[in-house]
């Protein structure tokens, strides 16, 4: 069941990536009615999120009930110059990271998936359960970049 949470978590980056892909910066950073976000900061927004989800995964697999760092995802949008911020730059990010989480987790043994990490309010999770938010999380931008982007046109 894992490795089945892997693909659709890799097919679901590719259609992500595959909708932004004929869009010039300038589009990307135009907001439109449809979102206060415009694409490009949703591009940084996943960008942001897969690197945590990656150490997240990382974390879960090598250490011993490693706890989960949270982060601020409004803070991350002024703090780290989400308006300023290279599109390519995160869309590269986004694709390095993909690559990376797929790459670990195929090459892991089916009993790493119930390997324990620690959220201080959401208490133990798997990376099964790491798996399956990244997947809901992907999701959740792919629908949202799509809506944004038809807007658009």
């Amino acid at each position: 069941m894992s490795y089945e949470l892997i693909e659709e978590a890799e097919d679901l980056i590719s259609e992500f990536l595959e909708a932004v892909e004929d869009y010039d910066d300038t589009e990307l950073e135009e907001v439109t009615e449809a979102d206060p976000w415009s694409a490009a900061l949703v591009i940084h927004h996943m960008a942001d999120a897969e690197l945590h989800l990656a150490i997240r995964i990382m974390n879960a697999l090598t250490l011993d009930r490693p706890s989960i760092i949270t982060w601020d995802e409004e803070l991350h949008v002024d703090q780290l110059n989400y308006q300023s911020r290279d599109v390519s730059a995160s869309v590269m990010a986004i694709e390095g990271c993909d690559a990376l989480i797929a790459d670990v987790l195929r090459n892991q043994p089916e009993g790493a998936f119930s390997r324990i990490t620690v959220h201080p309010t959401d208490g133990e999770i798997t990376v099964t359960d790491l798996i399956k938010k990244l997947i809901s999380h992907r999701t959740a931008h792919l629908n949202q970049i799509r809506s944004i982007l038809a807007a658009l046109n």
